[in-house]
């Protein structure tokens, strides 16, 4: 993520965020997250797919995965951001914003009943989106991955569909976590 180095989430002079073991080195930084979000995501793993798909479920997703690392850990963004060239949602319409794609979610039924084809196409619909709004300075892809995860495959998976229609969310599901 590119940064000004006035940055409010960067220490001074640096594109490196602030962070709560005050690390000013970016790739000590880098493996220090790699190291307790993979201790959180273990820990998800084994509490179980859980979650409702609102905001307050981003928001505590992101604060599990992030609070010991940065001091903005469960906090939407008040600054913009941008990678490359490519500006993501300007933070003041962040809440709206995610509030409208979630109840169209909701309105859509989490997706549930639709063909594979048609349930990818939606999804990587929902997840574009989320992405461009971008609702968190740091550890977006990580927390929304679970966030997809926790909503859709908790319905998909753990219900009593046939072993044919099993396949093709497993199909789907390998399909998604390609991308990461």
């Amino acid at each position: 993520m590119e940064n000004n180095f006035d940055s409010i989430y960067c220490y001074e002079g640096t594109n490196i965020l602030k962070n709560i073991p005050e690390i000013k080195d970016q790739k000590k930084l880098e493996n220090y997250e790699k190291s307790i979000v993979a201790l959180k995501l273990m820990a998800l793993n084994k509490e179980g797919i859980t979650g409702d798909f609102s905001i307050n479920h981003f928001v505590q997703i992101h604060k599990f995965l992030f609070e010991d690392i940065y001091p903005f850990a469960g906090k939407f963004r008040i600054a913009n951001i941008s990678k490359g060239y490519f500006q993501f949602a300007s933070w003041e319409y962040i809440e709206s914003e995610l509030n409208k794609l979630l109840e169209n979610l909701k309105s859509e039924n989490y997706l549930y009943g639709l063909d594979t084809n048609n349930f990818a196409k939606r999804l990587a619909y929902y997840w574009s989106e989320i992405n461009v709004l971008h609702p968190f300075r740091e550890g977006n892809r990580k927390s929304n991955t679970w966030v997809f995860k926790a909503t859709f495959f908790k319905k998909w998976l753990h219900s009593k569909f046939t072993k044919h229609f099993r396949f093709k969310v497993i199909k789907c599901k390998h399909y998604i976590s390609s991308w990461y």
